[in-house]
């Protein structure tokens, strides 16, 4: 899961941030540019008891002087940027430029509330040209609304965008298994290019793992998340990002640094059914059982006990690769989870590569927490979504586990369509290159139709298409072969 990076926020809504492709890469100093797409995922946190009612969010794309770039530029120009707006309840957002440069603007429809509740948003910027020099960009999120009945107020969100040098990759972060045994070790994988810092961060602790891409944990005894930073430097300038994978540990043993109760109780093999009061102090020593039962899920529900939702999105198809890609999102009263999907990660030879990705939400008893999924309307194939619950008790030996709450289809998860161009293998660039070497090796000069003829002609056949010709009718042969007499 690419982690967004929020340099401060206090904006009512969430704003996670995907990019296409991971990372971001910067412009070579000569040929065509690079282009980027920027995916906003915007949902209102179910802490805050209600819809959040938009008057209008402003997104701000750092635009440079082509005179004096910069390394905070995320673009030389606005030109050729499309934004786009889409969301699960089938209302047509309006999203404009501003009077900025590199700003625009959304805001409902006319007509609606702009009430952004269960249903979801996305903002999607394509064509972005990216600037020359490696570097962070900062993307400020300007939102003007109110919840509860209250005035709209204006709130900012900034999100820092890495910049990495051409033709860098990295990703695919995840765990072989999301569920390990008490005191058994994660395996965790990824891939990158290898001018980069890889350093594995987990609890307090951190280990450098720049010479592998797979790696097993120490022994764990408690639910776990791992980051991995990828560290780039450049120029003078430093650059990172971010993936999380989160692993569960079933019976995993409780280790307090504070503990007030009164008086003293020590318990020794006790297994209690029922309810436990405890006055006293109570003590466990060895590993204790929380988890009574898991369970896979497809919608959201009403938690009669604590517990935790584990998601994971994977591409699961044999045969040749398909275009896929995905993110599920969890929320609930305690926070937002959320992972990408699919095979989105694509290497400069064009081959692209499988991403599976997990997510942990914790779940507090007695709230709801719900489940949503977005998939790029390009993919031809969805992603492959499993998701478990895993409780932290019983509510009783008779009274169900979970209690479903209100969904849009029995078993589906509330989900709408990413309006983007999923970034494909970009062949133009080599077919330029093979033309210019067709000419010096033949030292003549192409003219411009038939360079234009020659590229098309490359490009079919590397996309497999047939360049074969319908045969021309006799008249025609005939006056093509009066012309070349």
């Amino acid at each position: 899961m690419q982690i967004t990076q929020l340099l401060e926020s206090n904006t009512l809504l969430t704003y996670a941030l995907t990019t296409a492709p991971v990372p971001v890469q910067v412009s070579p100093s000569s040929g065509p540019p690079s282009i980027a797409t920027l995916t906003f995922a915007i949902s209102a946190p179910m802490t805050n008891g209600g819809g959040v009612v938009v008057k209008e969010i402003t997104f701000n794309l750092p635009v440079g002087n082509p005179a004096q770039p910069d390394s905070s530029d995320l673009t030389l120009t606005s030109e050729g940027i499309n934004p786009s707006a889409s969301s699960s309840s089938g209302e047509r957002w309006d999203i404009v430029p501003g009077t900025a440069t590199g700003s625009f603007v959304l805001s409902p429809p006319a007509g609606a509330s702009g009430e952004i509740d269960a249903q979801g948003l996305s903002v999607v910027f394509t064509g972005i040209k990216v600037s020359q020099i490696v570097g962070t960009a900062q993307l400020r999120v300007l939102e003007t609304a109110g919840t509860g009945g209250r005035p709209s107020e204006r709130r900012v969100a900034v999100v820092a965008l890495a910049k990495f040098p051409y033709n860098f990759s990295a990703g695919n972060f995840s765990a072989e298994t999301p569920l390990v045994p008490n005191g058994g070790s994660a395996i965790l994988s990824w891939s990158g290019s290898q001018q980069a810092i890889y350093t594995i961060l987990w609890s307090t602790h951190s280990q450098v793992v720049s010479n592998q891409r797979r790696w097993t944990s120490p022994p764990l005894s408690d639910v776990t998340s791992f980051i991995l930073q990828v560290t780039v430097q450049q120029g003078g300038q430093t650059v990172e990002l971010r993936f999380g994978a989160t692993v569960v540990v079933a019976n995993p043993s409780i280790v307090a640094k504070e503990l007030t109760v009164d008086g003293a109780s020590i318990l020794k093999r006790v297994a209690v059914k029922g309810t436990l009061d405890v006055q006293d102090r109570l003590a466990a020593k060895g590993p204790v059982s929380f988890f009574a039962e898991s369970k896979r899920i497809q919608t959201g529900f009403r938690a009669n006990t604590d517990g935790f939702v584990i998601g994971k999105i994977f591409y699961d198809y044999p045969g040749p690769m398909k275009k896929c890609w995905g993110l599920i999102r969890g929320e609930s009263s305690l926070g937002n989870a959320e992972a990408t999907g699919g095979n989105c990660v694509i290497w400069g030879n064009g081959l692209i590569s499988n991403v599976a990705s997990s997510f942990l939400l914790p779940v507090q008893a007695g709230t709801n927490f719900r489940l949503l999924k977005f998939f790029h309307p390009e993919s031809q194939v969805e992603p492959t979504i499993e998701i478990t619950w895993v409780p932290l008790g019983r509510d009783g030996v008779s009274a169900p586990m979970l209690k479903k709450v209100q969904a849009p289809a029995p078993g589906k998860m509330k989900s709408f369509s990413v309006p983007s161009t999923l970034a494909v293998p970009d062949r133009t660039r080599e077919v330029d290159t093979l033309v210019s070497a067709l000419e010096r090796a033949l030292k003549i000069e192409i003219p411009r139709t038939g360079r234009g003829q020659l590229k098309k002609a490359f490009l079919d056949a590397l996309e497999g298409k047939s360049a074969a010709k319908k045969p021309k009718p006799a008249a025609k042969r005939k006056r093509s072969a009066a012309r070349r007499s």
